[in-house]
């Protein structure tokens, strides 16, 4: 016999049951994919390729890819991150802003 106020555990339909599971599914850390080491010679291509053109097409991007033994999307972010760079950059160092103009293509 139950006392009252007390929770059964035992029943078919127990909603503490269900928190419970669903707090520890919720707890649980996904398994993240381990960040991309771009090795010095692997920036020394893509710095070269950079300064040819801040934008990669999809032909150049698959090459680069294969040719550095790395994700299309590792190239991608990297030209991302690179020009993020430079506008910071330009806008920590007034001087560059005459010196250096990027054109970026209007979208």
């Amino acid at each position: 016999m139950s006392q009252k106020g007390s929770i059964p555990l035992q029943t078919k339909a127990c909603p503490l049951k269900d928190y419970y599971q669903n707090a520890i599914k919720r707890k649980q850390k996904k398994i993240r994919r381990l960040r991309t080491r771009i090795e010095p010679d692997m920036l020394y291509l893509l710095e070269e390729r950079y300064k040819k053109s801040h934008f990669v097409s999809q032909a150049e991007r698959q090459q680069l890819a294969e040719m550095l033994e790395i994700t299309e999307s590792a190239v991608i972010y990297w030209f991302q991150n690179r020009r993020r760079k430079d506008i910071k950059n330009m806008n920590n160092n007034p001087s560059l802003k005459y010196r250096k103009s990027i054109n970026y293509p209007i979208i």
